[in-house]
């Protein structure tokens, strides 16, 4: 179909009622390509989320320097793999890194190329359960200026 992967967001509603919005249970998805391509899939939601991890470094809201920064996060054991995301929230267009972490790895060195100076940056971890389901914890922090 030329395409790899498409990712989805939808408004949820708030608290409990996600839940009862979207039910656990087998899913059916169905359509037409461009081309009038009929597709059909299932995927099965579970409402067990893996724990989430606790970021340690750095702190929210904390000033980093821009020569190195290493993002350290709690480790939540029984997990398939973290996902970590940084986004320099001050660039036009924001720049964005995510990579995959295996399981055992509790740390990420930023490379010191992404630290520019006077910036606003977003990062994210994400535990990922071995069903697929994911939980993210954020943090903000700002690099300091020249």
């Amino acid at each position: 179909m030329g395409l790899r992967e498409l990712v989805f967001e939808s408004p949820e509603p708030e608290g409990e009622a996600i839940l009862a919005a979207y039910p656990e249970g087998t899913y059916t998805f169905t359509g037409v390509s461009t081309i009038g391509e009929r597709f059909r899939g299932t995927v099965v939601l579970s409402h067990e989320l893996p724990p989430p991890v606790t970021i340690l470094h750095p702190q929210q809201d904390a000033e980093v320097g821009t020569d190195s920064l290493t993002i350290l996060w709690s480790a939540v054991p029984g997990i398939r793999e973290y996902i970590v995301e940084l986004e320099n929230e001050s660039a036009d267009p924001e720049q964005i890194l995510r990579l995959n972490v295996p399981a055992d790895q509790t740390s990420f060195e930023v490379p010191s190329s992404m630290l520019v100076p006077g910036a606003d940056f977003q990062v994210g971890v994400w535990t990922v359960s071995e069903g697929g389901n994911i939980s993210v914890i954020e943090t903000t922090f700002s690099t300091a200026g020249d």
